[in-house]
C-alpha cells in the first residue's frame, strides 16, 4: 500500500511542468540522489508549482506539502553555508581535493537536511559541511560524524552538553577511555532546565545510539561513552567554529 502511494505520487509530480524550485536546490538534490543512490531525492527537485493543482485534485495535498518542505530545507542549508563562508557554495564544491570528495560530502549533508526538523539541525549540517570541505583531510571524518548524528536534533545535543557541563567530562577525559563521572536527573535539570518533560525520551534515544550509558550500581545516573564523548567534542567544535 505504501509503495503504491509513493509510486502514484511520483507519477503525478513527474507528469507536471513549471514551478519554482531554485536551480541550486535542484542541483543539490540531484547530487544527493547520485551520492546516496536514493532516487526519491531527485523526485524532490521536480517543480511543484504546477504539480500543486494535480496533487490537490488527486487528494495528495499533504504529500505535496511534505515535498515542498523538504526542498525548502535544502534551500535553507545552501543559504546557511553561503552565510557561513561569505561565498557561493560552488566555491566549496569545487574545492582542492581534486577527487570530488566535497561533492560526496555535500550529497550526504543534503540528504540529512531533507529530514531536519529544526533550524539548529540545518545550521549544524551547514557548519559540518563547511568544516569538512575547507580541509580535504577532514572529509572522511566529517562524513562519519554526519552519519552518526543524522537522527540527532537540538534536544539530544543539549542533553549531551548538560552531561558534559556538570561532569566536566570533555575536559577531564583521558583519550580512548570512557568518562567515569556519572550524572543524575537533578544535575541535568540544574544545567539545562529547558530539557523538561522530554528528558526521559532523549535519554532512551541517546542510550540506544550508545552515546550514553547507565552508571554501574545506579541506573538513574548516566555517563558518556567514548562514542558520546567524541560526538560531544565534535559538536562543541562546530559551535566554536561558527561563533
Amino acid at each position: 500500500m505504501a509503495d503504491d502511494l509513493i509510486t502514484h505520487t511520483t507519477e503525478i509530480v513527474a507528469n507536471t511542468a513549471g514551478g519554482t524550485v531554485a536551480p541550486a536546490v535542484t542541483a543539490a538534490l540531484t547530487t544527493a540522489a547520485l551520492v546516496t543512490k536514493n532516487p526519491e531525492l531527485a523526485m524532490l527537485s521536480v517543480p511543484l508549482g504546477a504539480a500543486g493543482g494535480a496533487v490537490v485534485e488527486q487528494g495528495f495535498k499533504a504529500v505535496a506539502a511534505i515535498l515542498r518542505d523538504r526542498t525548502q530545507r535544502v534551500g535553507l542549508l545552501i543559504r546557511t553555508v553561503e552565510d557561513e563562508t561569505g561565498a557561493p557554495i560552488d566555491d566549496l564544491l569545487d574545492g582542492g581535493t581534486g577527487l570530488g570528495g566535497e561533492r560526496e560530502l555535500f550529497g550526504h549533508v543534503v540528504d540529512a537536511a531533507t529530514t531536519a526538523r529544526t533550524a539548529w539541525k540545518i545550521k549544524m549540517l551547514a557548519r559540518a559541511f563547511v568544516q569538512g570541505a575547507r580541509d580535504g583531510d577532514r572529509i572522511d571524518e566529517t562524513l562519519m560524524f554526519i552519519k552518526l548524528v543524522r537522527d540527532m536534533e537540538a534536544g539530544h545535543a543539549r542533553y549531551l552538553a548538560a552531561l558534559c557541563l556538570h561532569a566536566s567530562s570533555v575536559a577531564q577525559a583521558v583519550p580512548g577511555e570512557e568518562p567515569t563521572v556519572a550524572v543524575g536527573p537533578e544535575q541535568l535539570r540544574e544545567q539545562d532546565p529547558g530539557l523538561g518533560l522530554a528528558t526521559p525520551i532523549l535519554r532512551e534515544e541517546l542510550q540506544a545510539w550508545k552515546f550514553i550509558k547507565a552508571a554501574d550500581g545506579n541506573k538513574e545516573f548516566d555517563h558518556l561513552t567514548r562514542l558520546g564523548l567524541a560526538c560531544a567534542q565534535w559538536l562543541r567544535g562546530l559551535n566554536a567554529s561558527g561563533g
